[in-house]
């Protein structure tokens, strides 16, 4: 599917767990993959959180192809930079769609 590319969306991802010779869990490392990608704002107002130094309250839809990422995509955060906007900020990843017939993901923030 061809993507309207509006921005860049980097996800961090956790890699899984691992142990050590004692069996005791080592520090999880943050994968983090860069893709191209649509974004759409669905919601944006200054009456929410308060974040460096203002209040800010947003919800946004990210679009990318399927191809650019591989099976095991599990992000747990994405952050977003726009075109013209520039860097809009990280945010915890609340849904992710399949969408098969138009080889697509969307993935709502």
């Amino acid at each position: 599917m061809l993507i309207f590319k509006n921005g860049v969306a980097i996800f961090k991802q956790q890699s899984s767990v691992l142990f050590d010779d004692n069996g005791h869990p080592l520090p999880s490392v943050a994968e983090l993959l860069e893709v191209v990608c649509n974004i759409t704002t669905l919601s944006e107002n200054k009456k929410g959180t308060y974040e460096d130094g203002r209040y800010k309250n947003c919800t946004y839809s990210i679009l990318i192809d399927y191809s650019s990422v591989d099976d095991n995509f599990n992000p747990v955060s994405v952050e977003l930079i726009h075109d013209k906007k520039g860097n809009i900020g990280e945010f915890t990843i609340q849904r992710i769609e399949y969408y098969s017939l138009t080889k697509s993901i969307e993935i709502w923030v």
